[in-house]
């Protein structure tokens, strides 16, 4: 899978987590048995993508609160 390819999966996996406030492991787990397509390497870097995502989000939703 090509980098733009773990880009759309990563957002895909964040707009699930978003809309049904689910925990980011059980998000990723789901995307991972539903594209079985998917290799170990890219299950990996997309759950890397996911989570600096959201490490970079935290600050600003602290704000928020």
């Amino acid at each position: 899978m090509r980098l733009g390819g773990r880009l759309a999966a990563a957002i895909e996996v964040l707009e699930d987590i978003g809309r049904r406030h689910r925990p980011v492991a059980d998000a990723l787990r789901d995307w991972g048995l539903s594209h079985r397509f998917a290799g170990g390497g890219d299950r990996a870097a997309i759950g890397n993508i996911v989570y600096d995502a959201l490490r970079r989000l935290a600050p600003f939703e602290q704000q928020r609160a």
